[in-house]
């Protein structure tokens, strides 16, 4: 009588299985009917009939029985304006970056340049008292010419020459100054009680002085040796600023680009990983893209789109930390060269000073005895006090620990315009293996990750097109190649120097901890393939599962009565098993 009832009772059961069957996979699977894709492709403003389609209406590219060709031309459409989004937005932030740390750059040394102007203005104002009025001139010339070529570089490739020419003209304008009123000072007093009136040179001897001033060399070797360093710091800051701007403007282009000439496999292959498991029925919300297919989906695009920037962009960004190191290096970079400027220009002074009798006997005998005129001070130039010129003012921050978080994302700039991919994606790296969408149904990615330098491998996207053939990323790519050869050239001519992360970058690097990459992804370049692309071997073989239904409890085999309890128990249990089975199902 038990066994008959519970005959009866898995013969329940085994007919609501076959009952429910369908509507179990549809459950399971996220399965709708085609009016309710119809729901969800007018909420993205496309339009489909809303019926189940025969199979000759079929669209070409997803075979899905929701979807007519006309509907998956506004899928892919859809798919290309996302996939563009996608690109502008990771390459916005990025570009934000660029832009923010060159503008910090420039307004750093700006405040450079400020701060020490006003401390050589005081140094003059103080120390040499004399000179003040007609040495002020010449301090603001120089000021505005470092700072006007630090600028013009960038633009229009000054030649450095201009600025070494206007430290030395610098020099010569300062060499009367410091003959009359540093070398011969007392000599040369006078009556000067007006605080309105000052001495002066006439045109014709200050002429011969100027004249004989490379003859003379007063302030020895300071002159030549400040002019270069200031030249070469310049230089290299310029650069710098440049690479920072330059690498902005190359993103801000990557921005502008047009996604309508993008290859048509791309097209195809963003359709079939995002719109195509609706067109076949199943719903959007449980079906997501493998990770693998949507990594591979995704780089494969990339590639195309954005693939001959990549290797200009790596070599481009590998210069940009070394380059930083020669900008705040401490015998080439603008920040010690611009903070002991004052000092440097005080010890030309002084050792004009020192070997004031030497100068003077030699320009005696170029020049002759000089003649001195009256001249009227300009008040409107007279400082107010002498201690109001910000000499205690502290210096700013120093440069490199301006520099210090743009320095640590270089790394993570490497194959930037491959690794939108890696973000993108990272959101179905989660997914079950056996129920994320591989292009053409649900299961599992079988395929390997295909590195970033391997895209003619890619089995998502065929590789068909030449990408330089747009015509806006041709010139896009030309200017990265003149960038990165702007910016490597200084390094080339300082190669003796290490280039070598410094002390800085490698507790950068220890505060950074983890925070970069994942080592998985750190050598894509260099590898054919990554792995398997959903947890299998490496060689992208998964091995199947057999899942264990259940373990014997070795009960006596003499022992009947204890084994066909439980046999009976086991039955009792797979049947209440079942019926739950039945009744969630039938619930949900």
């Amino acid at each position: 009588m038990c066994a008959n009832k519970m005959t009866t009772a898995l013969v329940a059961v085994i007919f609501c299985l076959l009952v429910v069957n369908v509507n179990c996979k549809s459950i399971e699977h996220g399965h709708q009917s085609c009016s309710q894709i119809k729901h969800f492709f007018d909420t993205i403003g496309v339009t489909s009939g809303g019926t189940s389609l025969e199979a000759d209406q079929f669209g070409q590219i997803c075979n899905g029985n929701c979807c007519d060709t006309r509907t998956e031309e506004q899928l892919i459409q859809k798919s290309t304006e996302s996939f563009q989004r996608i690109v502008k937005d990771h390459t916005q932030s990025h570009r934000s970056l660029w832009e923010s740390t060159a503008n910090t750059f420039r307004d750093h040394v700006f405040e450079l340049l400020r701060q020490s102007e006003n401390r050589t203005l005081s140094l003059f104002n103080t120390v040499y008292t004399r000179m003040t009025h007609m040495s002020r001139q010449p301090i603001q010339e120089l000021y505005k010419s470092i700072q006007s070529h630090f600028l013009s570089k960038i633009s229009s490739n000054a030649n450095d020459e201009s600025l070494e020419r206007s430290v030395n003209n610098f020099f010569v304008q300062l060499f009367p100054v410091a003959y009359l009123h540093g070398i011969n000072s007392e000599r040369f007093s006078g009556d000067s009680s007006s605080s309105k009136k000052l001495l002066d040179f006439n045109a014709d001897y200050k002429n011969c002085l100027s004249n004989m001033y490379e003859q003379f060399q007063p302030f020895g070797k300071v002159t030549k040796e400040l002019s270069q360093s200031i030249t070469q710091s310049v230089h290299l800051a310029s650069v710098f600023l440049r690479g920072l701007q330059g690498g902005a403007k190359v993103l801000g282009g990557v921005e502008s680009l047009d996604v309508h000439n993008l290859d048509v496999n791309c097209k195809e292959a963003l359709l079939k990983m995002n719109y195509c498991s609706s067109c076949k029925g199943y719903s959007h919300v449980h079906v997501k893209p493998c990770y693998g297919y949507c990594m591979n989906v995704m780089r494969g695009c990339l590639n195309l789109y954005l693939g001959t920037l990549n290797k200009d962009w790596n070599s481009f960004t590998d210069a940009i930390p070394k380059l930083n190191n020669l900008v705040t290096s401490q015998d080439m970079g603008i920040e010690n060269v611009i903070r002991s400027l004052d000092s440097k220009l005080s010890n030309a002074i002084m050792y004009a000073m020192e070997h004031g009798p030497q100068i003077d006997k030699n320009i005696k005998h170029a020049c002759g005895n000089p003649s001195l005129i009256e001249k009227q001070a300009d008040v409107s130039h007279r400082p107010q006090n002498p201690r109001m010129n910000n000499q205690n003012n502290p210096w700013p921050s120093p440069i490199h620990t301006i520099l210090i978080d743009f320095m640590s994302s270089i790394d993570r700039a490497k194959d930037f315009f491959m690794r939108i991919s890696d973000s993108l994606c990272e959101d179905y790296r989660t997914s079950q293996p056996k129920k994320c969408w591989d292009g053409s149904h649900l299961g599992e990615y079988s395929h390997d990750i295909i590195g970033y330098d391997q895209q003619k491998y890619n089995p998502a996207v065929k590789i068909s097109q030449d990408p330089s053939g747009n015509e806006k990323l041709h010139i896009l790519n030309d200017q990265l190649v003149n960038l990165r050869n702007v910016v490597l050239k200084p390094l080339s001519t300082h190669s003796h120097m290490k280039y070598d992360n410094d002390k800085m970058l490698s507790d950068m690097a220890l505060e950074e901890g983890s925070g970069g990459y994942a080592d998985d992804n750190m050598n894509d370049d260099e590898d054919y393939v990554e792995g398997s692309g959903e947890g299998g071997s490496g060689d992208g073989g998964i091995e199947p599962r057999t899942p264990i239904v259940g373990v014997p409890s070795n009960p006596s085999d003499n022992d009947a009565g204890g084994a066909a309890t439980t046999r009976q128990l086991s039955l009792t249990s797979l049947y209440a098993s079942l019926l739950m089975f039945v009744i969630v199902l039938r619930l949900h």
